[in-house]
């Protein structure tokens, strides 16, 4: 025989429902409110709602501090280098290792194009370039 009910029971336990539902949208809405008060402080300190951490900047647009050219900064290290001279590998090392950010997985090869094609350097022997400008 199936489970039945009387109207009477079914009224209690539709009550029951009615009572828990209206505790947890009471407890939704005290939540609710506290978060609302994190993100107001979050805002407070970052200066972004919800707490998203800083703003990204949209699709093509510009840096705000544009990096060097490839050459400029062969320029700098091949100033710096002790014997005014360097091998094209140690360039592209060295480089690196100033700061220049690149994704080539052929950057070696790169800055050699660079130091062939450019006329700011000088090719002193197979691999070894200095800046066109010193006479060592």
């Amino acid at each position: 025989m199936p489970n039945t009910k009387s109207i009477a029971e079914l009224s209690r336990a539709l009550a029951a429902q009615q009572r828990r539902v209206a505790k947890l949208q009471s407890q939704r809405a005290k939540l609710l409110s506290g978060l609302q008060a994190v993100d107001r402080q979050i805002a407070a300190l970052t200066g972004r709602a919800g707490g998203k951490g800083p703003a990204r900047p949209a699709a093509g647009a510009r840096r705000t501090k544009p990096r060097k050219a490839l050459p400029v900064c062969l320029v700098e290290v091949l100033a710096k280098a002790k014997a005014g001279k360097m091998r094209a590998m140690h360039l592209a090392d060295a480089v690196v290792e100033a700061g220049y950010v690149t994704r080539d997985r052929n950057f070696k090869n790169t800055v050699a194009k660079t130091l062939a094609k450019d006329k700011r350097f000088k090719r002193v022997g197979r691999g070894m370039y200095k800046l066109a400008a010193t006479k060592k």
